[in-house]
């Protein structure tokens, strides 16, 4: 009924609802998840980047930050997804809240790519910065499986 019931009162009422139905009416605004193009022109905005700018801090092409701003793109991968929160200089909360969205694997600190990731997003380092840390210690680049650069 309400969009800020917690995660753990969702369960709660899956667990006591006999229909689940009923529990997706009743909770249709609580399980809206924004769309990548959503959340993320919702950062963009707020710190007032252009797609141009966002395109040359990221290194992707314009058309394709574009494309997901639009909605057109509505699946990147995560590391296109990590290379934007980089550059766009969202906190590490913001861009777990990206990936979820996403439904984009989670960063994991026993993974050593995923600590450096988390370390740059906590301490605002840049995305180049970045990449250059994966690279001395022999991690591979963010931008190694990426589309759209």
């Amino acid at each position: 009924m309400t969009k800020n019931k917690s995660t753990d009162e969702l369960i709660s009422d899956i667990k006591d609802t006999r229909e689940i139905d009923t529990f997706l009416q009743e909770n249709k605004a609580a399980l809206h998840f924004p769309s990548i193009a959503e959340y993320l022109n919702t950062h963009r905005l707020a710190k007032q980047l252009s797609c141009a700018s966002l395109a040359r801090a990221s290194n992707l092409t314009r058309a394709y930050i574009q494309q997901i701003m639009t909605g057109q793109k509505s699946a990147p991968s995560r590391n296109t997804l990590l290379c934007i929160a980089l550059a766009m200089k969202l906190s590490y909360e913001e861009t777990v809240l990206l990936l979820k969205y996403a439904q984009a694997g989670p960063l994991y600190p026993r993974n050593p790519s995923d600590s450096i990731i988390m370390h740059s997003l906590r301490h605002e380092i840049s995305l180049i910065d970045t990449e250059l840390k994966l690279a001395e210690h022999g991690l591979p680049p963010l931008s190694s499986a990426r589309e759209g650069a």
